[in-house]
């Protein structure tokens, strides 16, 4: 278990490329890109807040506010398959670290468990963009 978590704190590390924030060169470019990643975000957000809120709005006049959970719901499940499909393939099978991993002492199942648990967190955090307005 402690190879699992350091394992996938380096993968974590690498994947959201938190290393390379903390370096003291160009800090103030870093922190602006950082900012407007924020922003960016927080725009995506609301752009399907108000979406969901307009559909919400037609919804509830028609059939009530049971619908707009079930639409939002449909529309993130169909969001995270059409993003794991295209990323899964490469991702999961074709990465470059792997057989760096493997000549290590660290087991096959514990190295394919870290990366899909790593592929799975992006997909939750690239999911909440879409459903957390939704709620």
């Amino acid at each position: 278990m402690n190879k699992f978590l350091s394992l996938m704190k380096i993968t974590l590390i690498d994947q959201f490329n938190l290393n390379k924030l903390f370096k003291k060169d160009k800090l103030i470019s870093k922190i602006f890109v950082l900012l407007l990643i924020i922003l960016v975000y927080a725009l995506v957000g609301f752009y399907f807040g108000m979406v969901f809120y307009g559909i919400g709005t037609m919804l509830v006049e028609v059939s009530g506010p049971e619908p707009i959970l079930t639409v939002g719901i449909l529309m993130s499940s169909l969001i995270l398959i059409i993003t794991t499909m295209t990323k899964a393939n490469a991702y999961l099978f074709r990465a470059k670290d792997f057989e760096l991993l493997s000549s290590l002492s660290i087991p096959l199942s514990t190295i394919v468990l870290t990366k899909i648990s790593s592929f799975l967190i992006f997909s939750y955090v690239s999911l909440a963009i879409l459903y957390i307005p939704l709620l």
